[in-house]
């Protein structure tokens, strides 16, 4: 093939004006071309991959999707952001990567349509505006909840639209391991809040 026998710098070139499906196909025809081009193929679709990273916890990957100029604020599917998703998913590598990039939104929050109880019908979803706190307590991640805890700037008293907080989703699901958490790492004042609150309402 006339195509391998091109200097790099002209085969780089090429890699700068091909399509993204072209850019993918041609990188898997051999080692060099691959080595040569995967660096374009992160540039050309460093936010999916950004994304995609997040949702299956590959850190390799989502170092070279960062490398390569992702944007945080990129969104997936359901409008989340590759922060939100590490956190859902309880990616705890993905995680601490991402919150060392100096632009992430600890508190960015999205509207959430799955059903907050497995047992309720897919006619009865009601949205949620979660953040990454309150989706790491909702699915008993721990070690995502403690590295988010310890971000200065977090907002550990974050509720949802249901006024629902970080320990509201601990209790509901049992988790003592965050309820620990939250009082071991000197986060009482989130309890306080949420009995003041509470206390409030019931007084209204």
């Amino acid at each position: 093939m006339q195509y391998l026998n091109l200097p790099n710098e002209i085969v780089l070139a090429l890699g700068e004006i091909l399509s993204l499906a072209d850019l993918n196909s041609l990188l898997q025809t051999n080692r060099r071309l691959f080595s040569l081009l995967n660096a374009d193929l992160y540039r050309y679709g460093s936010s999916s991959a950004l994304l995609w990273a997040a949702e299956y916890g590959d850190e390799d990957v989502a170092r070279k999707a960062l490398s390569a100029g992702a944007s945080l604020r990129a969104l997936g599917t359901d409008d989340k952001t590759a922060l939100i998703i590490a956190c859902e998913h309880g990616h705890v590598k993905v995680v601490e990567l991402l919150l060392a990039q100096k632009s992430v939104d600890l508190n960015g929050v999205v509207n959430d349509w799955s059903a907050p109880d497995p047992k309720i019908a897919v006619s009865r979803l009601s949205w949620r505006t979660m953040s990454p706190l309150l989706f790491a307590a909702h699915n008993n991640h721990a070690d995502v909840l403690k590295l988010l805890l310890d971000q200065p700037g977090v907002n550990p008293h974050f509720t949802d639209c249901g006024g629902w907080s970080v320990l509201h989703y601990a209790t509901k699901n049992e988790c003592e391991v965050i309820l620990k958490l939250l009082l071991e790492n000197d986060h009482e004042s989130v309890f306080r809040d949420v009995v003041v609150s509470e206390h409030g309402q019931a007084g209204n």
